[in-house]
């Protein structure tokens, strides 16, 4: 039971961060963790595009993920 409510605390943690910046936040003081509970939501909500960013671009770095829907970010 642990588990899943670290991960369902995790999800919502990745969907705050994506809000944050679809909003118009910056990502300047996030740490690797909140850029990877990031793209881990990205992965799951965008399952499709992000597998074709993988495809194509291979595992893309933490700090070079960037955030969808901003400039020099993943176009999702």
């Amino acid at each position: 039971m642990m588990a899943s409510q670290s991960s369902e605390a995790n999800a919502r943690c990745g969907k705050e961060l994506y809000q944050h910046i679809k909003d118009g936040g910056t990502t300047v003081t996030w740490t690797k963790q909140d850029y990877e509970l990031c793209m881990a939501y990205c992965k799951i909500e965008f399952a499709e595009t992000m597998a074709e960013i993988e495809r194509c671009y291979g595992k893309i770095a933490p700090r070079k993920q960037g955030s969808p829907d901003k400039p020099g970010g993943l176009s999702i």
